[in-house]
């Protein structure tokens, strides 16, 4: 097992551009909100409901799942 390093870590504040970048390096980043592990995302996540509802309306922001 590998310790987990600062390019596999995002703010749950990084905004989808900065995110979509950050996938396109690794397989997956960790999502943190504060202190706290809040979660991960994949390259496949950008497919996502939620990713292309982003693009379809124009949402100002997105969070980390």
């Amino acid at each position: 097992m590998r310790p987990i390093e600062a390019r596999h870590v995002v703010s749950s504040e990084t905004s989808l551009s900065a995110l979509m970048r950050r996938l396109s390096l690794e397989p997956f980043v960790f999502t943190v909100d504060g202190p706290d592990m809040a979660g991960f995302v994949t390259a496949a996540d950008v497919g996502a409901v939620a990713v292309k509802t982003h693009f379809t309306c124009g949402l100002p922001t997105w969070k980390g799942f």
